[in-house]
């Protein structure tokens, strides 16, 4: 027997029926919809592409929680390295993942190290949504920093991608003092007045880290403000994320390798200025050590910062602010496990998801950590508890789903899980690793009645429902093809369809 979930959200319909099918289905069945109903598709969710894909940074490095996914619209794109260039595979109106589309007007090319902490991030302008990227490429004896922007048209592949905006220009030396040359990193975050900001870190001619922090009011097309480079006393990779503040300002956060506590920085967008560093007590990371973290705000737009306290593995933290930049105060998510990897995604019911990777029963497994309200809830396998060497996780932004690496040799596989369905109704079990997704044409944008009667739906002619519908007291559902060989499904429960 093969499980098939059937959810479907008509909005702007009134409640006509109190049912929707959580049907299991015979094979049969399921054979005769794949082979003769075009409507009905069969997505295969964890493995978006096999290969040599690179996402973001592994186990035992340093981290800022760089996101790969992106949700628009009902519609999934996910990024990664592909070994020549910066590339996306699309899951468009419930469609396998599809096609491998350069990420720009042309390739990429090789990325100068480190090659897995390029930027992505997505931005609303002018009613018009877009992604954006920031990444760093070799150009003869220099690397070059620069900026795209893509339009992401809901149902499509993304188009229009702007001509690269140079950010910086680098000399291409190779420090002995770091093995992946430059070692540059990014992160970007949106304000709540729409502006982009990034912060760019780099290996300067000294061995010492630089960062520099730019500005962008058009979704990441231009970047015409930044605040100039500042050279720290840093010799070892500082961890700098960005996320936002009420009123149009931003939080920048930094973690030291020689430091067990944030510092952190408040942007004003009424000034255009920075003020700090300011400093919090009591992170209790390991001092000297490998940091690992990751930045989102909740709907009040109040900052977390996820992080392990180990090197580079630990307990599960979040340091909060108030949307105003003030520090909060610090919370333990999970203490049980030794977490890798903390990558924050808050979603727009306000509840925090944390994925992770942490050994459990003698192996490495995905897990989700989740926050609702005050209370956070024990760690659990949400997509399963079978992983071979899971490694480079990273959240979607603002959904509650993951991408991460698995194998240990090549070819590894990029897989994908989330626990929403497409229609973002939270599934009660996750897929089975080597299982498929089937959804029907209902959420094609077009409400209709679908009578109790016996007469078909009139977008899907397989689809047939009869009985009576809640609140009857015997009430039933039969759901089956209308056309031979007339199959139906063996058990129906009742769920709300709105």
């Amino acid at each position: 027997m093969i499980k098939l979930k059937k959810l479907i959200e008509h909005r702007n319909m009134h409640l006509l029926i109190f049912v929707s099918v959580l049907v299991i289905l015979s094979v049969a069945l399921l054979s005769y919809l794949a082979s003769t109903v075009p409507p009905v598709y069969a997505l295969q969710t964890r493995i978006v592409a096999t290969g040599v894909p690179a996402v973001s940074p592994s186990l035992t490095d340093y981290y800022e929680g760089e996101k790969r996914v992106v949700n628009i619209g009902g519609n999934f794109y996910a990024f990664y390295f592909n070994g020549t260039s910066l590339v996306y595979k699309a899951w468009i109106n419930g469609t396998a993942w599809n096609g491998t589309y350069v990420a720009g007007m042309q390739k990429t090319g090789a990325l100068a190290p480190d090659s897995n902490r390029w930027a992505l991030g997505t931005t609303t302008v002018n009613g018009n949504q877009y992604v954006s990227l920031v990444y760093w490429h070799y150009s003869g004896t220099q690397v070059k920093v620069e900026a795209i922007r893509g339009l992401v048209t809901p149902g499509k592949l993304i188009s229009s991608w702007s001509t690269p905006y140079t950010l910086l220009t680098l000399s291409n030396k190779t420090n002995t003092s770091c093995p992946h040359g430059l070692c540059i990193a990014a992160h970007e975050a949106n304000a709540t007045n729409g502006t982009l900001l990034l912060t760019v870190r780099w290996l300067d001619s000294s061995s010492h880290y630089s960062r520099e922090k730019f500005r962008s009011n058009d979704g990441g097309l231009t970047f015409p403000k930044n605040w100039g480079a500042f050279s720290t006393s840093d010799t070892t990779k500082i961890e700098i994320v960005m996320t936002r503040l009420a009123n149009g300002n931003m939080l920048q956060v930094q973690a030291r390798y020689g430091s067990p506590d944030f510092s952190y920085w408040v942007y004003n967008s009424t000034t255009g200025d920075w003020a700090g560093p300011s400093f919090t007590t009591g992170a209790n990371m390991t001092n000297n050590a490998i940091k690992q973290i990751s930045a989102d705000s909740d709907t009040s737009n109040s900052p977390y910062i996820a992080y392990v306290t180990g090197n580079p593995s630990g307990a599960l933290k979040v340091a909060r602010w108030f949307n105003n930049g003030t520090f909060n105060k610090f919370e333990t998510a999970n203490s049980t496990l030794s977490h890798a990897l903390p990558s924050i995604t808050i979603t727009r019911d306000n509840v925090v998801h944390i994925y992770t990777i942490a050994s459990s029963g003698g192996s490495n497994k995905v897990w989700e950590t989740t926050k609702n309200g005050t209370t956070w809830l024990a760690s659990t396998n949400a997509f399963g508890s079978t992983f071979n060497s899971p490694d480079q996780i990273t959240a979607a932004i603002s959904y509650p789903g993951a991408i991460w690496e698995e194998n240990s040799a090549t070819p590894y596989n990029l897989m994908f899980e989330s626990t929403l369905d497409k229609f973002g109704i939270k599934k009660l079990y996750p897929t089975n690793s080597s299982g498929n997704e089937w959804y029907s044409s209902w959420n094609n944008g077009h409400a209709r009645v679908i009578n109790m009667n016996g007469k078909p739906d009139p977008d899907d002619s397989w689809l047939n429902v009869t009985g009576f519908s809640y609140p009857t007291s015997t009430g039933y559902l039969q759901v089956g093809s209308s056309k031979p060989p007339h199959l139906s499904c063996s058990w129906c429960v009742f769920v709300l369809w709105s």
